[in-house]
């Protein structure tokens, strides 16, 4: 009998998003491999549009050749979701029903979760583990749940009620050693219900960053960081970090950025930095082989598929050293610095600024580290090993 696999997600589509941009590559690559996959998500646009509204119409969709089921949201709840976020958000403690409530409130179908009951022929893969699609889903069909949680230590991972799912999945996929370490003390796992396979990137990419430069108009040496602009991606901090760099060593530095989000957080008033916004895959590719290096300080990051692809254009990186799963790919590889503060950033800008060659040998090393450990070729019969072990 063959493997039928079906990867469960909120939101399914050409956007920026860790667990989004996962869940489409392996099933992209699932698909080149003959594998016997489909997608089931919901109308919601993307994760930065209303939860309870449907953006696309009911019923199936083409993704590159890829079966795409989407399903109406859940319109009723969205009060029980503010109501529990706004107790998070004051420190409140939360009942067991309060728990319950957010995922009854945040996003959801119920004629997915039907769908899902309904059809037990398939594997379901959920990602990420903090939705109703992915709670609800992994209750209904636990001996057919995958989750791969791309887990951060936040609030909603100390939950009653996620310690109880993760304990109803069938198995659990981690991106990283990390992760699996933190879903282990939180979740006291069995140890045959975890693996960790990593997630592939498309490794012969091309780069040029003489064409970017051109394109741009941009002469000046830079510092690029790429992704969402966001307060929770620790950007404020990066920018503190970066004016302190500047005014203490190089008024010629700037710092690019490169993403959505809210560009309101990017200072419009200071020259050395400058929002490109969303620009073609191939320039942001340029973009980060012309960069001294990429800097991302976020401290929740389950994999960070952005600093792989700066390696893999022969650029260090620089991230925080709060952040275990970045860290440690660092240290893995010595692809880069992670800072904890403003002092050992400005150290961290100043060796790279200064030691080019240095500067080189820490991105091949991570170019290597990628190549060796998360093509494609590598982690699809990972993937395929773990799905063939599920009877």
């Amino acid at each position: 009998m063959s493997i039928k696999i079906r990867f469960v997600t909120p939101w399914f589509g050409e956007f920026a998003g860790g667990a989004e941009v996962a869940a489409r590559k392996l099933a992209e690559n699932l698909f080149k491999n003959k594998i016997d996959v489909g997608v089931l998500s919901t109308c919601c646009k993307s994760p930065f549009d209303d939860w309870w509204t449907d953006h696309f119409n009911p019923g199936e969709y083409k993704y590159n050749g890829i079966q795409v089921l989407r399903f109406p949201v859940n319109k009723e709840c969205s009060g029980l979701y503010h109501k529990v976020n706004d107790k998070m958000i004051t420190g409140l403690p939360l009942s067991r029903n309060d728990e319950l409530d957010y995922m009854r409130g945040t996003i959801n179908s119920h004629a997915l979760i039907s769908y899902i009951k309904k059809n037990r022929q398939y594997l379901y893969v959920f990602i990420p583990y903090l939705y109703g699609t992915s709670f609800w889903g992994t209750l209904a069909v636990s001996e057919r749940a995958i989750i791969i949680p791309c887990l951060h230590d936040e609030a909603v991972a100390r939950w009653e009620i996620i310690r109880d799912m993760f304990l109803h999945a069938r198995k659990v996929i981690f991106l990283t050693d990390e992760e699996r370490e933190l879903a282990t003390t939180l979740y006291n796992l069995d140890t045959d219900s975890m693996s960790v396979l990593g997630v592939g990137l498309d490794t012969a990419i091309s780069y040029n960053a003489l064409r970017f430069r051109e394109k741009y108009k941009i002469n000046k040496p830079f510092i690029i960081y790429v992704g969402r602009k966001d307060k929770g991606k620790n950007i404020y901090t990066m920018i503190d970090y970066f004016k302190r760099y500047v005014e203490l060593y190089d008024k010629d530095l700037i710092m690019i950025f490169i993403g959505g989000g809210d560009p309101s957080l990017v200072p419009k008033d200071d020259s050395c930095f400058i929002d490109l916004s969303i620009i073609p895959e191939q320039d942001k590719f340029d973009a980060i082989s012309a960069s001294i290096a990429l800097c991302n300080l976020s401290e929740n990051e389950s994999f960070s598929f952005v600093i792989m692809e700066a390696w893999l254009t022969g650029r260090p990186v620089i991230v925080s050293s709060k952040s275990n799963v970045t860290k440690a790919h660092c240290i893995k590889c010595k692809g880069g610095f992670y800072v904890s503060n403003g002092e050992e950033f400005c150290k961290s800008v100043k060796k790279l600024t200064k030691e080019v060659k240095y500067s080189n040998e820490l991105g091949e090393n991570g170019k290597k580290y990628v190549e060796v450990n998360y093509s494609w070729d590598k982690i699809i019969p990972k993937y395929m090993e773990v799905f063939e072990g599920i009877k």
